[in-house]
């Protein structure tokens, strides 16, 4: 509510009422709308969104009490604060009147100082307690962060302590076998143990570096470098990189259409985004399937698609599949900590771009990524 253009409306059948209320209000710089009867005036209410409305109760066809009523029942209006204007002073008559939903009565003849000042007591009252929904609004909100960011911190816990343990516990027993037996192992056993010992420290170096990544990417302190960068060269690397390691397990088919994949963007991230999202379609098909890689360029976006043949994400799931720590619920004993797709998402964001999915359980997913093409 605006206190420099705040508008009353005047419901009065009485002309010289209109006037004098007129020339009253507009001393006192309120902007004023008018109606000389109910009907009119609760149209004149949805429409003209007054900050208040002044409403004589002795009126022909609807009288202002159930003028009141209908303003009370309509969402449009119901929050107007509505101050009778009358003759009557029976006691039950401003019963009703409260009882309807009038916050105040002003009692004729009018006395032009007290409807100046019932009118700023009422805005006032109704200011503070449009600041009061806000602040309210506010804390429930803040309330509500703090309520997901303690779940998360569960969530992690959860997740981290599971992660973590079994890496920690290969290098346990790992350690205690090079500790007995090491002198008497072949070089080539001692050599397969430290690689095992190398393997669990680098699982648990990604995990932290995954959380480190996550928390800078949404406190927005993450460096972020773009540059003018050839899409199809460094999605060929990615994918190159990945066939190597995937040959014996999946089978990835590509397909690239367009020209000139030039893109103003930050090659670190695309290649997280590209290789997280590669590592998913393996990690969440089965050996042997099929996973189609498309990259795509248009007059004003590039498209990068993945789709495989995996266990697909429920729609339940789907909704949260970006929230940091969520996982499916049909991954079973298949590794992971929720976190790269939320990673991913940040990095998009960065782009200025956006992430989709489509998917079906025990068919597969088709993840979608759009960058806008912008110029360096």
């Amino acid at each position: 509510m605006d206190e420099d253009n705040e508008r009353i409306l005047v419901i009065d059948d009485n002309p010289k009422n209109l006037d004098m209320l007129a020339e009253l209000l507009d001393e006192q710089n309120f902007i004023v709308l008018f109606a000389l009867d109910g009907l009119s005036g609760i149209q004149r209410a949805e429409c003209g969104k007054p900050d208040l409305i002044l409403l004589d109760i002795m009126m022909p066809d609807i009288d202002g009490f159930e003028t009141c009523r209908r303003l009370k029942m309509s969402a449009a209006t119901r929050d107007i604060p509505v101050i009778f204007m009358t003759a009557l002073s029976d006691t039950a008559d401003k019963i009703k009147g409260f009882t309807l939903g009038a916050v105040d009565y002003i009692t004729k003849p009018i006395q032009p100082a007290e409807v100046v000042a019932r009118i700023r007591t009422h805005l006032q009252l109704q200011r503070l307690q449009q600041d009061l929904y806000i602040k309210n609004s506010e804390l429930q909100a803040a309330l509500q962060r703090e309520k997901e960011f303690n779940a998360l911190k569960s969530r992690f816990i959860s997740i981290a302590s599971h992660e973590f343990r079994t890496p920690l516990t290969t290098i346990q027993m790992t350690a205690d076998a090079l500790k007995r037996y090491g002198e008497r192992m072949a070089e080539e056993k001692k050599s397969e143990c430290f690689d095992r010992i190398k393997s669990a420290v680098k699982r648990m170096t990604d995990l932290l570096n995954d959380v480190l990544m996550l928390s800078r990417a949404e406190a927005e302190i993450h460096e972020f470098h773009p540059v003018l960068t050839d899409m199809k060269m460094l999605a060929e690397q990615v994918l190159y990189e990945f066939r190597s390691m995937s040959a014996e397990s999946h089978h990835i088919n590509v397909s690239i259409s367009g020209q000139d994949f030039e893109i103003v963007a930050d090659p670190k991230l695309l290649r997280y985004i590209l290789s997280n999202l590669l590592s998913n379609a393996i990690k969440y098909s089965p050996p042997h399937s099929q996973i189609h890689v498309d990259l795509t360029r248009t007059n004003k976006e590039m498209i990068f698609r993945i789709q495989d043949q995996g266990i697909g994400i429920s729609e339940q799931d789907q909704s949260h599949l970006f929230h940091a720590f969520h996982r499916g619920g049909n991954v079973g004993e298949i590794s992971g900590t929720g976190l790269g797709l939320a990673i991913v998402k940040q990095f998009v964001d960065l782009h200025q771009g956006a992430i989709t999915v489509e998917s079906t359980l025990n068919q597969g997913t088709t993840f979608t990524i759009v960058f806008p093409i912008r110029s360096v």
